[in-house]
């Protein structure tokens, strides 16, 4: 076993979250799509923090693509992506990937 490297549950989640993410974005809200890379990656970031909920995971990714909207809006002068949807889009989102992780790898198997 040298050299191989034994990834926890939550690191496969960021892994399917950073790829699943913004397909499923697409999909559940298409005007969204120009954030998804950053909600991808902020639900990375999200995933890495030790010892953090579910619910601070969650709260800490859409901090970031909130964020990201706010700024997006300020620079274009009018609101493009709407803070709260992206915020409830998110909530949406990372639950239908979750349930997708769930159906690719079965709680019995994220030991």
């Amino acid at each position: 076993m040298s050299g191989e490297v034994k990834h926890s549950k939550w690191h496969k989640f960021a892994e399917l979250a950073k790829f699943l993410s913004p397909i499923v974005l697409s999909f559940t809200a298409p005007k969204l799509v120009p954030v998804a890379s950053v909600v991808a990656d902020a639900i990375g970031e999200a995933e890495a923090l030790p010892g953090a909920s579910g619910s601070d995971k969650l709260a800490h990714a859409t901090k970031i693509a909130t964020d990201t909207a706010d700024a997006l809006n300020k620079a274009k002068g009018k609101v493009v992506i709407s803070p709260d949807d992206l915020s409830n889009t998110l909530a949406k989102s990372v639950s239908t990937v979750v349930d997708v992780i769930n159906l690719i790898h079965p709680k019995s198997e994220q030991k």
